[in-house]
């Protein structure tokens, strides 16, 4: 079998172990304090359109959540909750979704499916580059397993959290900026530039990224013998020019929120 075949076979076997893994952890562990406040979040985003209640992260998975509550039927409106006027998540969280008339279980079970979806995403992403490393299918077998097996990931992958979106989307955009500089070109610096947007959509640390990515903009160059003759200010233009775009995104997924002059007041 070619080594290429062998490591998608390897790459699809990994990532569904996580998945069942993942998805046996989701339906076994009990609601923790925090599941709650994203959840409401979740709902609150995707029944009003803006992030209204105090203590919100940034909306990324707060939008995906949201999209597959929706498919629970009808919920309650969190704005008719009690405690909607106080603006206080932990009340508003507590009124709602341990009502009667709402599955509790199967409510917190859909959000921690999205992040496990999150976790594969992210298995997909280390077997890839991995790969594009080394084309060694021995060292990406190691890392694979290293990834389906891991207790941290399984647990911070089964849970209504920012943790896997965040390390998912962190790890997408540096291996994409990786990846542009390899082999410069429009298609690729737009993929770095999306990936960017939804890594500071995922948690508002994302923006230790921006002097991140700065710095390997000038490292990657350097690992392309960049020709002596481009000027040194070209890697922080590339990186720049990315910076509208993020925001963009970033902006599109607060759904373009305004108050007063200010935008993405949340």
């Amino acid at each position: 079998m070619p080594a290429r075949a062998a490591y998608r076979l390897l790459a699809v076997a990994a990532l569904l172990v996580f998945f069942v893994l993942g998805l046996d952890a989701a339906g076994r562990k009990a609601v923790t304090t925090d599941e709650p406040l994203h959840l409401i979040h979740s709902l609150t985003l995707r029944q009003t359109g803006r992030m209204s209640i105090p203590e919100m992260h940034v909306p990324l998975v707060y939008r995906l959540v949201g999209m597959l509550l929706s498919t629970e039927g009808p919920l309650p409106d969190v704005r008719a909750t009690p405690s909607w006027a106080s603006g206080n998540p932990f009340d508003i969280a507590r009124e709602l979704i341990w009502q009667d008339g709402i599955d509790t279980d199967r409510v917190v079970w859909l959000g921690r499916f999205v992040v496990v979806c999150l976790g594969v995403f992210l298995g997909a992403l280390m077997a890839a580059w991995t790969w594009a490393l080394t084309r060694h299918l021995p060292a990406t077998a190691v890392v694979l397993a290293l990834f389906a097996f891991s207790p941290n990931l399984l647990a911070a992958g089964s849970l209504v959290t920012t943790d896997m979106a965040a390390t998912a989307t962190w790890f997408a955009a540096v291996y994409a900026w990786w990846r542009y500089w390899r082999r410069p070109g429009r298609r690729l610096w737009l993929v770095a530039a999306g990936c960017l947007g939804l890594a500071l959509a995922a948690k508002l640390t994302g923006v230790l990224l921006l002097p991140i990515t700065f710095a390997l903009a000038y490292v990657g160059s350097r690992v392309r013998l960049w020709p002596p003759n481009r000027s040194w200010a070209r890697p922080a233009l590339v990186w720049a020019g990315m910076l509208p775009l993020a925001a963009l995104l970033l902006w599109a997924l607060y759904g373009f929120d305004w108050r007063g002059w200010l935008p993405l007041p949340a």
